[in-house]
Protein backbone atom coordinates (compact mmCIF):
# COMPACT_ATOMS: atom_id res chain seq x y z
CA UNK A 1 0.00 0.00 0.00
CA UNK A 2 1.41 3.62 -1.17
CA UNK A 3 2.81 5.05 2.08
CA UNK A 4 0.52 8.17 1.03
CA UNK A 5 -2.40 6.53 1.39
CA UNK A 6 -1.97 5.05 4.52
CA UNK A 7 -1.11 8.51 5.96
CA UNK A 8 -3.80 9.84 4.52
CA UNK A 9 -6.48 7.27 5.98
CA UNK A 10 -4.89 7.50 9.34
CA UNK A 11 -5.15 11.57 9.25
CA UNK A 12 -8.97 11.10 8.29
CA UNK A 13 -9.46 8.53 11.11
CA UNK A 14 -7.77 10.90 13.25
CA UNK A 15 -10.52 13.69 12.39
CA UNK A 16 -13.09 11.28 12.51
CA UNK A 17 -12.66 10.41 16.03
CA UNK A 18 -12.31 14.15 17.54
CA UNK A 19 -15.64 15.04 15.67
CA UNK A 20 -16.97 11.95 16.82
CA UNK A 21 -16.18 13.08 20.74
CA UNK A 22 -17.69 16.50 20.45
CA UNK A 23 -20.72 15.04 20.09
CA UNK A 24 -20.96 16.03 23.91
CA UNK A 25 -21.91 19.30 25.35
CA UNK A 26 -19.07 21.53 25.78
CA UNK A 27 -19.89 21.04 29.82
CA UNK A 28 -21.22 17.62 31.33
CA UNK A 29 -20.99 16.26 34.81
CA UNK A 30 -21.35 12.83 35.35
CA UNK A 31 -22.24 11.40 39.14
CA UNK A 32 -21.63 7.88 39.80
CA UNK A 33 -20.52 5.82 43.61
CA UNK A 34 -17.57 3.39 44.26
CA UNK A 35 -19.64 1.49 47.34
CA UNK A 36 -21.36 4.54 49.33
CA UNK A 37 -18.17 7.01 48.23
CA UNK A 38 -19.31 9.25 45.12
CA UNK A 39 -17.41 10.23 42.77
CA UNK A 40 -18.00 13.05 40.12
CA UNK A 41 -16.51 13.60 36.78
CA UNK A 42 -17.12 16.75 35.13
CA UNK A 43 -15.77 17.29 31.57
CA UNK A 44 -15.57 20.65 29.66
CA UNK A 45 -14.28 22.82 26.74
CA UNK A 46 -10.39 24.08 27.25
CA UNK A 47 -11.04 27.82 26.14
CA UNK A 48 -7.54 28.03 24.44
CA UNK A 49 -7.26 24.39 23.01
CA UNK A 50 -10.54 23.70 22.25
CA UNK A 51 -10.16 19.93 23.57
CA UNK A 52 -12.11 18.29 26.06
CA UNK A 53 -10.73 18.23 29.59
CA UNK A 54 -11.27 16.83 32.60
CA UNK A 55 -11.42 16.60 36.76
CA UNK A 56 -12.82 14.27 39.39
CA UNK A 57 -14.54 15.55 42.13
CA UNK A 58 -15.08 13.03 45.47
CA UNK A 59 -16.91 14.88 47.96
CA UNK A 60 -17.69 12.18 50.77
CA UNK A 61 -13.76 12.19 50.54
CA UNK A 62 -13.14 15.91 50.07
CA UNK A 63 -11.30 15.89 47.03
CA UNK A 64 -12.06 18.45 44.19
CA UNK A 65 -10.81 19.37 40.97
CA UNK A 66 -8.30 16.43 40.65
CA UNK A 67 -7.29 16.71 37.31
CA UNK A 68 -7.59 13.98 34.72
CA UNK A 69 -3.74 13.44 32.72
CA UNK A 70 -5.02 11.16 29.65
CA UNK A 71 -8.75 11.59 28.05
CA UNK A 72 -10.16 10.20 25.19
CA UNK A 73 -13.85 10.32 24.19
CA UNK A 74 -14.94 8.09 21.30
CA UNK A 75 -18.35 7.75 19.89
CA UNK A 76 -19.00 4.66 22.34
CA UNK A 77 -16.42 4.92 25.01
CA UNK A 78 -14.61 7.09 27.25
CA UNK A 79 -10.89 6.84 29.89
CA UNK A 80 -10.40 9.45 32.04
CA UNK A 81 -6.96 8.98 33.69
CA UNK A 82 -5.54 11.20 36.65
CA UNK A 83 -1.83 10.34 37.30
CA UNK A 84 -2.61 12.02 40.56
CA UNK A 85 -3.85 9.17 42.32
CA UNK A 86 -2.25 6.80 39.65
CA UNK A 87 -6.12 5.64 38.38
CA UNK A 88 -9.02 5.95 36.30
CA UNK A 89 -12.06 5.05 34.37
CA UNK A 90 -12.93 2.98 31.55
CA UNK A 91 -15.87 2.43 30.49
CA UNK A 92 -18.91 2.70 27.52
CA UNK A 93 -21.92 4.73 26.67
CA UNK A 94 -25.56 3.50 26.23
CA UNK A 95 -27.20 4.26 23.47
CA UNK A 96 -28.26 7.56 24.08
CA UNK A 97 -25.05 8.85 25.59
CA UNK A 98 -26.60 9.61 29.70
CA UNK A 99 -24.56 6.57 31.03
CA UNK A 100 -21.06 5.65 31.17
CA UNK A 101 -20.91 1.95 32.83
CA UNK A 102 -17.63 0.34 33.22
CA UNK A 103 -14.61 0.13 35.79
CA UNK A 104 -12.33 2.34 38.12
CA UNK A 105 -9.26 1.10 38.44
CA UNK A 106 -6.31 2.01 40.87
CA UNK A 107 -3.10 0.32 41.42
CA UNK A 108 -4.38 -3.58 41.42
CA UNK A 109 -8.14 -2.98 42.38
CA UNK A 110 -10.72 -2.51 39.91
CA UNK A 111 -14.25 -1.96 40.77
CA UNK A 112 -17.61 -1.42 38.78
CA UNK A 113 -18.87 1.87 38.36
CA UNK A 114 -21.53 3.49 36.68
CA UNK A 115 -21.78 6.99 35.92
CA UNK A 116 -24.91 9.28 34.78
CA UNK A 117 -24.96 12.13 33.10
CA UNK A 118 -26.43 14.68 36.07
CA UNK A 119 -27.84 18.54 35.63
CA UNK A 120 -26.32 19.16 38.83
CA UNK A 121 -24.12 16.58 41.51
CA UNK A 122 -26.32 15.69 44.47
CA UNK A 123 -25.88 17.68 47.54
CA UNK A 124 -24.34 20.34 45.64
CA UNK A 125 -24.96 24.16 45.73
CA UNK A 126 -25.85 26.24 42.81
CA UNK A 127 -23.71 29.03 42.65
Amino acid sequence: MNLKLVFSLVVINLLCVNLIAQELPDKTTWEGKLGIIRFILKMSKDDSSKRTIGVFDSPDQNVFGLKISKLEITKDSLIAYSSGVTGGFRGAFNSDRTEISGKWTQGENELPLLFKLVTQPAGSKKP
